[in-house]
């Protein structure tokens, strides 16, 4: 007699675990037809539907526009005042040229921060503000970068008091209801399932075969995820585990290396 597979989408990321649900949704609505069925079908899609609005809604943030322009500001300014840098070598005061080249190797230890990501990129940014105010001012305000600089600071600023406003923002308008209309999703799949495995008993296979089979073939395209994500994970720990070990193993060398010989 075919049933469906116990298996609970808790278990899954957030995005991952919505997707599985709403295919779950999609192939009931398709295959559970009959009167009876077809509401139970309707009754979960409801559910999740539910969560998918404030899945929506949470994606949605008042400063997500503002953070990106800003985004965009900084990286011009960082594109132009790195083809600034690459001209100062040339100046024609000894000096000053001197500064530009640190200027310059400065610009060139970090590279084109700008094709990375928000964290990344702006923790090299903060770095590198920080090694370009190391630098003498008298010279960088005799080659005109000063300003540059001080553009740079600003608009770095800018963005991170945006993002931190958004973060915020996702942080207590959505969180919340995201979790509550989760778990109201999961008991509806859990419902459903107990339901159509009860129907097969009471009323025989045929209106659920195609549905059960879809089911079950999705539930095991996200045990095999899990399994993959697991492997991953307890590979990561064995091999932090080595590091740790040789780490260990190396500070014990060293300390036996450097003990006073009882020979001396």
């Amino acid at each position: 007699m075919k049933q469906i597979i116990d298996f609970n989408p808790a278990r899954l990321r957030k995005e991952l675990g919505f997707g599985f649900m709403q295919k779950v949704g999609q192939a009931a609505t398709s295959c559970l037809k009959s009167e009876t069925s077809a509401a139970i079908a309707k009754e979960f899609n409801q559910v999740l539907d539910a969560y998918d609005e404030v899945l929506e809604l949470g994606a949605k943030n008042s400063y997500t526009a503002l953070q990106e322009e800003a985004d965009k500001k900084f990286d011009q300014l960082y594109i132009n005042a790195y083809a600034f840098a690459r001209i100062m070598p040339n100046h024609p005061t000894a000096e000053v040229a001197a500064v530009g080249e640190k200027l310059l190797e400065t610009f060139d230890k970090y590279g084109h921060i700008t094709r990375f990501g928000y964290t990344e990129e702006y923790a090299m940014a903060y770095n590198l503000l920080q090694d370009i105010e190391a630098l003498p001012q008298e010279q960088l305000t005799a080659m005109g970068f000063m300003p540059w600089y001080e553009a740079l600071v600003v608009a770095k600023a800018e963005f991170q008091n945006l993002r931190d406003s958004k973060q915020f923002e996702d942080a207590n308008s959505t969180t919340g209801i995201v979790k509550e209309k989760r778990l109201l999703a999961e008991d509806a799949y859990q419902t459903l399932v107990k339901k159509v495995n009860a129907m097969v008993i009471i009323m025989g296979e045929e209106e659920f075969t195609t549905f059960i089979d879809l089911v079950n073939t999705f539930i095991k395209e996200m045990q095999e995820i899990l399994k993959a994500s697991a492997t991953r994970s307890a590979k990561k720990k064995d091999e932090e585990g080595k590091d740790d070990a040789s780490s260990e193993t190396t500070e014990e060398e060293s300390t036996t290396n450097d003990s006073p010989s009882t020979n001396e």
